[in-house]
């Protein structure tokens, strides 16, 4: 069974920031359609692209944002 993570808190920051996951998309070169898929679990971000969009929200401890499991 995968493992389900919580990227509430990026989503968060984003809507703080007033960053649209089309705005996310073209600032990491990442499709809408795949980052809707990562931020839902359906497919693992690479990464790459957490890089990517930790350096467009303006974070550096990916490890928080991108790993935290969700509580069921």
């Amino acid at each position: 069974m995968p493992i389900n993570y919580d990227f509430s808190e990026i989503r968060s920051l984003m809507d703080a920031q007033g960053v649209s996951m089309r705005n996310l998309a073209e600032a990491t070169d990442i499709p809408v359609a795949t980052l809707s898929d990562k931020f839902n679990c359906r497919t693992e971000f690479k990464i790459s692209e957490m890089q990517a969009i930790a350096n467009a929200l303006g974070f550096k401890d990916v490890k928080r944002y991108f790993f935290k499991q969700k509580v069921r």
